[in-house]
């Protein structure tokens, strides 16, 4: 672990796994799973992004690089449901999550949901997929 303030944290643990499936050549489905663990607290995210292909599909031959357009739910276990919207851009991708209260904790914090903005570089990728 490291420590803050002279308080020492536990290691976090952290396991993603994503994939893609394709649909009639211009739709992926896109699901997802997130596990973190850090001594005693753990959370597991998992849900899925639909994609959609903007423009010419690209050949292995091609050099285009594909745009596609996704919205997603996700659930926080216990916790939050997560609405998602991405957009991907050959291997760099930006997205923008809103999160959903859905936990008796809600009530501690007032029932503020919160906005997440991510970007992403994805280096394994299947040279004709979405992602």
């Amino acid at each position: 672990g490291s420590e803050v303030n002279g308080e020492r944290l536990p290691v976090r643990w952290s396991c993603f796994a994503n994939g893609g499936v394709g649909i009639g050549g211009r739709i992926t489905l896109a699901p997802e799973i997130v596990f973190q663990r850090q001594g005693p607290t753990q959370q597991l995210i998992y849900g899925t992004d639909v994609l959609c292909l903007l423009g010419k599909k690209p050949s292995y031959l091609d050099e285009a690089r594909p745009v596609s357009l996704g919205l997603g739910v996700f659930n926080r276990l216990n916790d939050a449901i997560i609405a998602h919207l991405l957009v991907q851009w050959s291997a760099y991708g930006i997205g923008i999550a809103y999160d959903i209260g859905a936990s008796g904790f809600d009530r501690y914090v007032q029932h503020r949901n919160a906005v997440e903005v991510a970007l992403r570089y994805t280096v394994l990728r299947s040279p004709v997929g979405h992602r």
